[in-house]
């Protein structure tokens, strides 16, 4: 697949996107996204232990790569627990493993939580963990609101 310049990326969903593939609450989520972001492929189902989550692959349009430095794909993934726990994170790394080394950023990552409190649970998570590993990576946490 030939790599596209993100100056031509504009914001929508590829035609092979499965959305039907999740849930009717993450399929009002991703549409929502469709309009700011190029939805790239429809990812996974992610099973780790007794726990499950489902990823994608969305490219930044030139306004996002230029604000946030971005240059190629964000694995997004979807979290349907209302607790978020630290192996949650570990959904990530189970995504990448399925990827090409070069096809997605390694900054920036972003989680969607039914957890209302995820973003300050992950704050100080992801700096520790950043911190044992050496891993400079930065998850975006962000919780499922009703969308409409």
């Amino acid at each position: 697949m030939a790599d596209v310049s993100v100056d031509k990326v504009t914001p929508g969903m590829h035609r092979q996107f499965v959305v039907e593939r999740f849930t009717e609450p993450e399929q009002r989520i991703i549409n929502k996204l469709a309009h700011e972001w190029y939805l790239t492929n429809s990812g996974h189902h992610i099973r780790l232990a007794a726990s499950s989550y489902d990823s994608f692959l969305m490219k930044p349009t030139q306004a996002f790569a230029e604000m946030f430095n971005l240059e190629r794909e964000l694995i997004v993934v979807f979290s349907p627990y209302e607790t978020f726990e630290p192996r949650t994170l570990d959904a990530f790394d189970q995504a990448e493993r399925q990827l090409s080394d070069l096809r997605t950023e390694t900054v920036c990552k972003v989680l969607i939580s039914k957890d209302t409190l995820v973003e300050s649970k992950n704050r100080s998570l992801v700096e520790n963990r950043s911190r044992a590993t050496n891993r400079n990576s930065l998850q975006l946490c962000r919780a499922f609101k009703p969308v409409r």
